[in-house]
């Protein structure tokens, strides 16, 4: 029997008669071989049998648990770049390419880009209404020294996200999602030591005050 999905697994007969036909559902569980200990560093896997053929139906941690524990320390910056980046990364690990996409491009328009424009109109820098005129590249130019140096470098990352959205197939987006997604791991990781640069500065600032 010919199956696509490469969690599906034949059988043949003699299997099959064997022992399939009394079994329904089996579960294998894993140990780390350095911690047995430590139940947390286990590899659980659930299989249901069909007639001549088996497929992967669970597993714990799941795939997206054990891509996104390198994603927890943008929860320094915001607790919602780490959820949507974290759903980028399910999507994409689930084999769709587009709405991956949607996830990367939300991160740098409303978590990275937007709340530093709020900024400029609310010190009377810029008006909402200059701002609506100019496009997304000429809105990173007026964030020089405030948003990711990698960011304002290379403006083709908000162009990619853009056409991956309304032009790209899904092959194509999924070919591309490794490369945009180090991409913006890099602007995180930029927009981090901004921040602390930033803490730095206030601290430095009190304590010269209290000097007198």
């Amino acid at each position: 029997m010919g199956n696509d999905n490469p969690n599906l697994i034949g059988l043949n007969k003699k299997e099959e008669k064997h022992w399939l036909s009394r079994i329904n559902i089996i579960v294998r569980e894993f140990e780390c071989s350095r911690e047995k200990t430590n139940n947390q560093h286990n590899f659980l896997v659930a299989f249901k049998f069909y007639d001549d053929y088996f497929s992967k139906i669970a597993q714990a941690p799941s795939v997206a648990d054990l891509t996104n524990r390198h994603l927890k320390k943008y929860k320094k910056l915001d607790n919602n770049i780490f959820l949507e980046l974290s759903k980028g990364q399910g999507l994409f690990s689930h084999g769709i390419g587009v709405g991956s996409f949607v996830y990367l491009r939300r991160i740098i328009e409303n978590n990275i880009v937007k709340p530093e424009l709020d900024k400029l109109i609310l010190r009377e820098e810029i008006t909402e209404d200059e701002l609506s005129k100019k496009d997304f590249k000429e809105k990173l130019n007026l964030l020089k020294g405030e948003v990711s140096d990698f960011l304002v470098e290379n403006k083709k990352i908000y162009s990619v996200l853009s056409k991956g959205i309304h032009e790209l197939s899904e092959d194509e987006c999924k070919k591309a999602y490794p490369i945009v997604e180090k991409c913006i791991e890099i602007i995180l990781d930029e927009q981090v030591e901004l921040k602390v640069k930033l803490q730095k500065r206030e601290e430095i600032a009190k304590q010269l005050n209290q000097l007198g």
